[in-house]
């Protein structure tokens, strides 16, 4: 089970450009989430990182979260 960068995530969110809408609230959530102590299951984590991988461009459809 790999890791969520949860230090990319806020640098993502403190960047001066902006990132796309849909990640910066997932990178929100995300936060939010584990600073109030909340445990990713491998679904929810292979989740995340698929959506991230889409909205940065990086999507090949074989991060899919079968």
């Amino acid at each position: 089970m790999s890791v969520i960068d949860f230090d990319a995530a806020r640098q993502r969110l403190a960047s001066s450009t902006p990132p796309h809408p849909i990640l910066e609230a997932l990178d929100a959530l995300a936060i939010a989430l584990t600073d109030h102590g909340h445990s990713w299951t491998e679904r929810e984590r292979q989740l995340y990182e698929t959506a991230l991988s889409y909205l940065s461009g990086g999507y090949t459809g074989s991060d899919s979260p079968a």
